[in-house]
């Protein structure tokens, strides 16, 4: 029972995964050392070692706690650095695994990561002397900043903060999906009696013959035929009563009854049956609602309000990410106020999220603006969630908060705004996105770029609302 519906469950939680999430969250706030009980636990566990190596002959049962959870937690925490003071072999702030276990060497005395922080970045120098050269060029790409503390980010969390909830998921227990149970649940039915099919698909209910299975010795006899023995099949599909009840329903609903050995394939197929019953009567209205609802906006304003001519920034840069089958690219371009394109560009990520991609190649328009010279005063995106992060100033899930940090420490450089733009406005950017080139690829002149996006930056320069199809050719 203590499984999600969809995984055969009732959506009861066991004590035994509470209590371990309970024992996280205790971690966590070890980790932080912000309490005074933290601090009181590092001064009596803590001598000299990493917390995730430190132990202890005889141990409180708090500290059992802590331990039984110990490796869970550390694998779900990253950090952003600030002042440095994280270790440098045993902390996750880098990859997903501490470099202790990514570099292949028998010396590895404790650092921590300030001591690589020179005051014009990272000490290019003595990082290669102890960690090889895709690791330097690694940690080159994390930001930091000695003015600010380090953060310790909540993998699991989009916001980087811990809860109880998302410590519980990564610990419970699980099983595979299950279509069947995943229909036993709808919205529409009364609660009992998805509990009572439940019940029956795992053949839970109280009848004479499964009692009779589970050792109970009784007499059996049907209560709505007295002709045969109460058993599972019979009461539910083959019985007298039973077969003129799924007469009726098969009629109302359209489909046949098949013959089953089993009953756990029925509620399913009557569930699907159902539902699709359920839209194809509901489908004319829905046809209806949108009609009606076109019409209502038949009359009003334009529902995309596009760049017009009274624009008086200097130059604009606008970026957008495609996601195809997880391996993600993104595209952009710097502009003019007069629509002239100074630069595009295209670039692949490698398997990333829709969100992660949209910053990546925000960030990647904003470093070539910054190594090519131009400040650009208004950046453009069609991801108001984007958006709304590097507005707020937030600490986003790892490692999207070092991607925005640095983003917003270039928007800052550039004294540039950003903001949100809808994606029929933003086809130029949208289209390089999509182009596949591979790698890396830059336009400097107009003439280079694929023929969509000529076309696309023709039309946004003149202020003409272009078409977007659903399968376009480049």
């Amino acid at each position: 029972m203590c499984f999600p519906i969809d995984e055969g469950g009732l959506g009861f939680r066991s004590f035994k995964d509470m209590a371990r999430a309970f024992a996280a969250k205790l971690w966590w706030h070890f980790r932080l050392g912000e309490s005074i009980w933290a601090k009181f636990m590092h001064a009596k566990y803590i001598k000299g070692v990493h917390p995730s190596e430190a132990s202890v002959e005889q141990a409180t049962g708090t500290w059992r706690r802590l331990v039984a959870v110990r490796q869970m937690a550390e694998q779900n925490i990253r950090w952003c650095l600030g002042e440095g003071l994280v270790d440098f072999w045993k902390d996750r702030w880098v990859f997903h695994e501490p470099l202790e276990s990514v570099v292949d060497r028998s010396e590895k005395p404790h650092f921590i990561v300030s001591e690589f922080i020179a005051r014009d970045g990272w000490d290019e120098t003595r990082l290669a002397r102890w960690v090889p050269g895709f690791v330097v060029q690694a940690i080159k790409e994390v930001p930091h900043d000695l003015a600010r503390k380090d953060m310790m980010v909540w993998l699991p969390s989009p916001t980087r903060c811990f809860t109880v909830k998302l410590a519980w998921e990564v610990l419970r227990q699980r099983k595979h999906r299950s279509l069947v149970d995943s229909l036993l649940w709808p919205s529409v039915l009364p609660a009992k009696m998805s509990f009572l099919a439940w019940r029956l698909v795992r053949n839970f209910l109280p009848l004479d013959m499964t009692l009779r299975c589970r050792g109970l010795a009784l007499p059996s006899r049907c209560g709505c035929c007295y002709l045969e023995e109460e058993a599972l099949l019979h009461v539910f599909l083959t019985g007298p009563v039973a077969s003129e009840v799924w007469r009726r329903v098969s009629g109302r609903f359209g489909f046949q009854l098949r013959n089953c050995s089993s009953m756990a394939q029925e509620p399913g197929a009557l569930s699907g049956h159902a539902m699709g019953g359920w839209q194809d009567t509901s489908r004319g209205g829905l046809f209806f609602g949108i009609a009606r609802e076109g019409r209502s906006l038949r009359g009003g304003g334009p529902l995309v309000r596009l760049p017009g001519r009274n624009r008086h920034w200097l130059l604009k840069l606008n970026s957008d990410a495609s996601v195809n089958c997880g391996r993600a690219s993104g595209g952009g371009l710097l502009r003019d106020s007069q629509g002239k394109l100074i630069f595009a560009f295209y670039k692949e990520f490698g398997e990333q999220d829709v969100l992660e991609a949209e910053s990546m190649a925000l960030l990647f328009g904003l470093q070539l603006c910054d190594q090519r010279g131009f400040c650009p005063s208004l950046v453009e995106v069609d991801s108001k969630t984007l958006v709304q992060l590097v507005g707020s100033g937030v600490i986003a899930k790892w490692p999207l908060c070092n991607i925005l940090r640095k983003v917003r420490d270039l928007l800052e450089g550039f004294s540039a705004s950003i903001s949100h733009i809808f994606r029929e406005a933003n086809s130029s950017a949208d289209r390089l996105a999509a182009i596949g080139a591979g790698g890396t690829r830059m336009y400097d002149q107009f003439h280079q770029l694929p023929a969509i996006v000529r076309a696309s930056t023709i039309l946004d320069s003149r202020g003409v609302p272009g078409v977007r199809w659903l399968i376009e050719e480049v």
